[in-house]
């Protein structure tokens, strides 16, 4: 009779013991599945939050594009004839690209904050992750290419066209007045030979890049 009230005993400490392991059991994968669910929720979340970014990064992009077409276009016009000789009408449509430089912005801050955060290791697609990378490494090119360009024309901007600022242009007379100076026929002479046609092509192909990406992160699964 002792010896099998020992065994009940043991019995009833070995399901007591089952249970309380069972339990720990099912704490921690409960545990482990609102971690990975959350985790999964907060990586959404920076994707989302990249993808508007880069959005915002291909609109200046796109726009920078524009500038270096219409310099391209402005630079073959002007192939086309003496600077004394060029038109207003024809010109007008140029004046943004004529009389200023723009520098090209880019941000950063939805990717930063996702390297920041540790969550790129839960992107198992590759490519995805790599185009990530290669789209903010392909916006700093962008800029460093962009910067050489504008600063080399704000150096002679400041050189040759600082001498007739300010002359305001209302019709062909004003315009063949101030072709006539020797700085602007210098300026005119820089803007038609100094333009690059790969500026505008790169840019091009880092706006096609840049959307891929933004389509990527729209219809792949990353995890």
């Amino acid at each position: 009779m002792k010896l099998k009230n020992t065994f009940r005993e043991s019995g009833k400490l070995f399901r007591d013991v089952m249970v309380v392991v069972i339990g720990i059991a099912i704490t921690f994968s409960l545990n482990n599945w609102m971690n990975n669910k959350n985790e999964r929720k907060d990586m959404q979340q920076y994707l989302n939050a990249l993808k508007i970014e880069l959005q915002e990064n291909l609109d200046q992009v796109e726009n920078r594009a524009i500038y270096h077409k219409e310099a391209m276009q402005l630079c073959k016009y002007l192939h086309s004839q003496k600077p004394e000789t060029c038109q207003l009408d024809s010109l007008e449509r140029y004046d943004w690209i004529i009389s200023g430089t723009y520098p090209f912005f880019y941000k950063t801050s939805a990717f930063e904050m996702l390297k920041m955060s540790g969550y790129m290791r839960l992107i198992k697609d590759k490519e995805l992750l790599s185009d990530i990378w290669n789209s903010y490494q392909g916006l700093e090119l962008l800029k460093l290419s962009n910067e050489s360009y504008m600063q080399k024309k704000g150096e002679v901007m400041h050189k040759y066209w600082i001498s007739i600022d300010g002359m305001y242009l209302r019709n062909q007379s004003d315009l063949d007045n101030i072709l006539r100076v020797p700085e602007a026929k210098q300026y005119f002479s820089f803007l038609r030979i100094n333009v690059s046609e790969n500026n505008y092509e790169n840019f091009l192909k880092y706006a096609e890049y840049i959307r891929s990406t933004i389509e990527a992160i729209e219809n792949q699964n990353p995890f």
